[in-house]
Parts: structure tokens; sequence; C-alpha cells
């Protein structure tokens, strides 16, 4: 703080002819001080962001400052412009360091003065009434504010029981706006390959390769999950793949029970249209659709009967192919789950 003089409506111009000037070193920054007339108040300086502008003369407007900023004794500084460009770089580098990166304006704009105030209120009428518009202005984007949770499922619910064929349903699911996980996804992953097949592959929540391309089982857990299908004498394009949830949640986080609940009913319609014999479901996929807490070290292996609407299905769940990429020791376990697959298989046809 440094205590001066303040006269109402005077520019005071300052600079410090010695770039190591101790004032100018330890108050770097715009000076501020109180407007009450022919009072001493004590002096802040706030620091301000650099200009990285470079010229010839710089002047430092401040109204409402008396001459006698810096008292008498002024240790090196004065009142008047600068000299020298030296003098003008140094004070342009303490802008620099300060943080200063750009120019608003010569005078500072009091946001809680009933002026300003009704300055805005003014150009808000304007705005509201089509006055001072620009016609070539980009139009602000508004969004639609998301339902609630109760409406969201019933519109979910709503959509999913009137469509009548797959096609219907993945229409239907790009128009589904309720989930606010699609404003944030790159692509819907819906499903590949075959609905007639009788075996449905169901995947957990996209990853981050099968948000790029739209596709379940994507990237390397893909290819892998291929091989495993391979090993037991099917292959990828015998099978029907459908993704659980269509959209990725951010951060390949775990969805919300509000989530699932936005995308189950699209799910359990996709069984019933599709009405497979059998559903490997992989990884959390089993506890969302069976509506279970349990892990999947525990829900694996055992089939369980699945009635969607008229349709019933046995459900196997296993290891999703991700995790045995970081779990490889794992793998004996998905061996097992796939020959009790390939048996079920080969005893129903």
């Amino acid at each position: 703080m440094i205590a001066g003089e303040i006269i109402p409506d005077t520019i005071f111009f300052l600079e410090c002819v010695n770039p190591d000037c101790d004032a100018l070193r330890q108050f770097p920054g715009i000076l501020r001080a109180p407007k009450e007339k022919n009072q001493a108040r004590p002096i802040s300086l706030i620091p301000v962001p650099e200009t990285g502008l470079q010229t010839d003369s710089i002047q430092i407007h401040m109204k409402n400052f008396g001459h006698d900023l810096f008292s008498r004794g002024k240790r090196g500084c004065k009142e008047d412009g600068m000299e020298t460009n030296s003098e003008i770089n140094a004070l342009l580098r303490l802008y620099l360091e300060a943080g200063v990166d750009e120019t608003i304006g010569s005078e500072p704009l009091n946001r809680f003065s009933s002026a300003t105030n009704a300055g805005a209120a003014q150009v808000s009428a304007e705005k509201k009434s089509g006055r001072a518009q620009n016609p070539d202005a980009p139009k602000p984007v508004v969004s639609k504010p998301m339902p609630s949770l109760a409406a969201g499922i019933h519109e979910a619910t709503d959509l999913a029981e009137r469509c009548q064929t797959i096609d219907e349903l993945r229409a239907a699911l790009e128009k589904f706006d309720g989930c606010p996980l699609k404003r944030m996804a790159t692509h819907t992953v819906f499903a590949e390959g075959s609905p007639e097949a009788k075996l449905m592959v169901i995947d957990r929540q996209p990853s981050v390769d099968e948000d790029r391309s739209g596709k379940p089982f994507a990237g390397e857990a893909g290819v892998l999950f291929a091989k495993m299908l391979a090993a037991i004498g099917i292959d990828r394009e015998d099978v029907y793949l459908v993704s659980l949830l269509p959209w990725r949640p951010p951060g390949g986080r775990a969805p919300t029970e509000e989530e699932l609940s936005l995308c189950l009913p699209f799910a359990m319609r996709h069984i019933a249209l599709a009405s497979p014999t059998h559903v490997l479901a992989c990884g959390e996929a089993a506890g969302y659709l069976l509506k279970q807490k349990t892990g999947i070290n525990k829900l694996r292996g055992k089939w369980t009967e699945l009635q969607v609407e008229d349709n019933r299905s046995t459900i196997l769940p296993i290891f999703h192919p991700a995790f045995l990429i970081d779990q490889p020791a794992s793998k004996k376990y998905a061996w097992a789950d796939l020959l009790t697959l390939k048996a079920a298989m080969e005893g129903h046809s």
C-alpha cells in the first residue's frame, strides 16, 4: 500500500526511470484508489497482465488519482512519460511476467454501478425488441433441456414398444435424445451381424474404439473375441453382435443407474425382436440384463433363463475380452465357458 492525496478527475502518468526501481518492482500493475473527493486514502496496486505491445510511449491513464501518489519520496519514479525504449521494454517485460495477455479498455468498468446495470438492461431490451441486432451474426445454439428421469424412461419405453422391426428400433434410438450420454458420444453403437442368428452376443458399454467406429466389439478386444469364437468353430459373421448401451460414457466410466434405465428399454426390445435362442452376455452386460448387482466372477459360466416379452432364451455370462487382455490368467475360465456355449448350441441344433 502507498498513501497519497486523491485529486478527482485527474490523469496521472507514471513511469520509472530506472528499470530496477524498487517501487516498480515491488508494486507492478495499475494503481487504484477510492473515489471520494479530497480525501487521503491508501492506494493499492493491482497486478495487470502484459500487453505485449512495442511502442515509443506508454501512458497509464488513472482518473481520480492525485499527483502526490508516491508522496514526497518517490525513490526514482517520476510523473512524466518514459524517455527511452529500454524503460518501455522493462515495463512490458514486467507486465508479461505478471500474466497480462490482453488489452480490454482504457478504463475499468464497474459492473455493480447503477449506470452500468441500466445500460445492460437497455441492451437486453434492444435485443428482445429486435433492435441493434446484426442479421449476419450467427444465432446462438440453444440446447434442448433434458427431460426428467421418469419422463425419459417413459419416452424410451414407448418408443421401443412401438418398433416392430430392428430397423425401426435403430431409427428410434437415433432420434431419442433423452439420455445425456448421446450428447457426448461420437457414434451410436447399435449392432453388427445377422439379426436372424441363433446366438446373440451382447457387449457392455462402448469402448473408445467402438465409439469411434460405431460397431460393437471393435479394436483389440474385438480381434480377441473373433479368435475366441473361431476356437469353438463359430465365425463372427454368423452371430449377432449387440451393444447394451448405444453411447459411451465419458472417460469409459461405468454407466449410472439412471443411464441404464434410459437405455435398457431399447436393449430388451432388441432381444425380443431378434428372438435368439442363446445370449452370450460379456462382462457387466450380464448383471445389467439380469438386474443383479453380483459381479461377473460369480455370474460367469452359469446358464440362466431370460424372458423378454414373448421370447424365452438362455443367457450365459462370460468374461469380456477386454478384461481377458488385462487378465490373461482368466482365459482358462473363458475357455471353459466357451465350451459350455458350444455344447449348448450343438444340443439345440
